[in-house]
């Protein structure tokens, strides 16, 4: 079975340890150690994967969800697993989108423009944002930066979280773009 995972990682709190998300809504019943490869379990199947000692295999400087990994960290990643705990595990984006306030529905549903005279709808569950805003949303199988599927926090006939108000202005032009946060150390 090929599962999909989210890489997470925080040297400040954890060292050199990598956290691989597939459900973080399941609690581990079972765990293998292999190694400095720890693989996480619930009912017979795989929710998650940690490699301690990370800097043995690679070298990260960020904080939190990598949202765009390239093809060769996807690729060594699934390579390091399947040679250690004998899993397929694929490294799955979870970028986040710029798109621009068209109209304010209610208090927490607004329509969005992403370019190309794309309109979408999505779920505001923080600050009133105004129309013209710029604003980052995260489409509805996407995981957050907490974890936690973008799909759990949606309203009805939305498919888009705005997980954040850009304080710039924006040229019109990059509506759409998928882009990422890297806290990268100093």
């Amino acid at each position: 079975m090929r599962y999909e995972a989210n890489l997470f990682f925080n040297f400040p709190a954890f060292k050199d340890t990598i956290f691989l998300v597939i459900d973080n809504d399941k609690i581990p019943d079972k765990i293998e150690k292999k190694g400095n490869f720890v693989a996480l379990y619930n009912s017979g199947k795989l929710i998650g994967v940690n490699i301690f000692n990370s800097n043995e295999y690679l070298k990260l400087k960020i904080d939190g969800l990598f949202h765009n990994p390239n093809e060769p960290l996807v690729n060594l990643i699934n390579s390091l697993i399947k040679a250690y705990l004998g899993e397929d595990v694929v490294l799955v984006q979870a970028p986040l989108y710029l798109a621009q306030i068209n109209q304010r529905i209610d208090k927490h549903i607004y329509k969005l423009n992403l370019g190309n005279n794309r309109e979408v709808y999505a779920t505001n569950t923080s600050e009133e944002i105004d129309v013209g805003d710029f604003v980052l949303v995260s489409y509805a199988n996407s995981r957050l930066d907490d974890g936690n599927l973008t799909s759990k926090f949606l309203l009805k006939g939305t498919d888009y979280l705005i997980v954040a108000v850009e304080d710039t202005q924006l040229n019109e032009e990059v509506l759409g773009s998928s882009t990422h946060i890297l806290k990268e150390k100093k």
